[in-house]
């Protein structure tokens, strides 16, 4: 029997348009395809599934079905037919029900990733992940790894602009993220404001903590990770400012637009000894523009980058560093007005005394 599902999103990134692939486990079988149009208010063309081919290729994957958990535990396996070349777990979960599988599949889901559908008018939310392994030969042999491979876990996607806290929908991560919180902490004189981003991160990503100064603008970046499914990442206090001047100075300025800034210079201090620039963009759009002291760690991390919302909007937090040596030149020129000003004074002085 052939039960149709089609869902109907209002944008997908065109690298998932024209995928066509199937899942086979034990008692069925899945065949999947994603069709675009590239108009406004069209209609895409229906799917057209490729036949099936009953041939064995030689191939095994652990296999198992669930109606009723995002899971499900193998104790069998099946011999993959056709182009299903490698082993997947599906994973579905609604707001109402979740169902799994694992068996064998064609490269082409692994290619297409994971889906998210979301309808803000009703709530409505479908997730479908996808994590691929490489399937055995009858000899036991294993083939070279195709897509996603290696271990994952559960995490919790979600963002806030006003608090180190969020909560959202759960999100399967590819092999070799864990769970990470990307915070910002900014001090502008007496008022402090924070933001936060949960999402997946690469392990080399993780438990970094940076700072940057512009002008009268104190920046804490870092990013917290824990391992765990669906577990929180702990934000550590932010360290104190040091106010002693290290002699290197750098360009600065603040912009919160796609605008760019007019540049001042100011003088760094603490361990920010690197003149850093600081980006934010949201898709291809600057949203923000910071130029200023930074230290070493951020020039090192070099940034990051989450996908939120329905899986349609990237936002990424860049920091690049200037190449050359920054220049000690104006600080000792600062010195020698400011003794230079002082003879005058004290010269001035002893001229009125006398």
């Amino acid at each position: 029997m052939k039960c149709p599902w089609i869902i109907s999103s209002p944008c997908v990134p065109t690298s998932k348009c024209g995928k066509v692939g199937s899942i086979s486990y034990s008692g069925g079988k899945m065949n999947m395809e994603i069709t675009c149009c590239n108009t406004d208010f069209c209609s895409p063309p229906l799917p057209s599934f490729p036949g099936d081919s009953g041939q064995t290729n030689g191939l095994m994957c652990p296999t198992c079905r669930s109606t009723e958990y995002a899971w499900c535990y193998s104790s069998s396996t099946i011999e993959c037919t056709g182009n299903e070349q490698i082993c997947i777990t599906e994973s579905t979960t609604t707001s109402i029900s979740s169902d799994s599988a694992s068996g064998c599949a064609t490269p082409s889901v692994c290619e297409a990733a994971d889906y998210t559908y979301y309808d803000s008018s009703t709530g409505y939310y479908i997730y479908m992940g996808f994590y691929c392994y490489p399937a055995t030969y009858s000899s036991g042999e294993t083939l070279p790894s195709v897509g996603n491979t290696g271990t994952f876990i559960w995490c919790i996607v979600c963002s806030s602009d006003t608090d180190l806290t969020c909560s959202g929908l759960s999100q399967k991560c590819p092999a070799n993220n864990i769970c990470a919180s990307a915070y910002r902490i900014i001090h502008n004189g007496g008022e402090v404001s924070y933001s936060i981003i949960r999402s997946c991160a690469p392990i080399r990503k993780c438990n970094v903590v940076g700072s940057m100064t512009v002008l009268n603008t104190y920046f804490t970046l870092g990013v917290s990770c824990c391992t765990e499914d669906y577990c929180t990442p702990l934000i550590p206090s932010p360290a104190t400012k040091s106010p002693l001047l290290n002699t290197i100075m750098c360009k600065a300025c603040n912009s919160y637009s796609s605008e760019p800034c007019e540049p001042d210079v100011m003088f760094c201090s603490g361990n920010e000894n690197r003149c850093v620039t600081y980006n934010v963009t949201a898709g291809s759009q600057t949203v923000e523009l910071h130029q200023g002291c930074g230290n070493k760690i951020l020039c090192d991390y070099q940034g990051f980058s989450v996908t939120i919302g329905n899986g349609y909007m990237t936002l990424s937090h860049n920091f690049t560093c200037n190449t050359a040596t920054p220049t000690k030149s104006g600080f000792s020129h600062l010195l020698l007005s400011i003794t230079a000003i002082a003879l005058v004074l004290q010269l001035f002085g002893e001229k009125m005394r006398s």
